[in-house]
């Protein structure tokens, strides 16, 4: 059971790192032409 909590909680991490990582480009990549600094 260790083992199973142990691995969702690093998939869950993971899958929190990925989605911040690929919202944040698509977010830079829709925004660039407006908000260029």
């Amino acid at each position: 059971m260790d083992d199973f909590v142990n691995y969702v909680a690093t998939a869950a991490f993971i899958a929190v790192i990925v989605a911040l990582v690929v919202g944040g480009l698509w977010i830079a990549r829709h925004d660039s032409k407006a908000t260029r600094s």
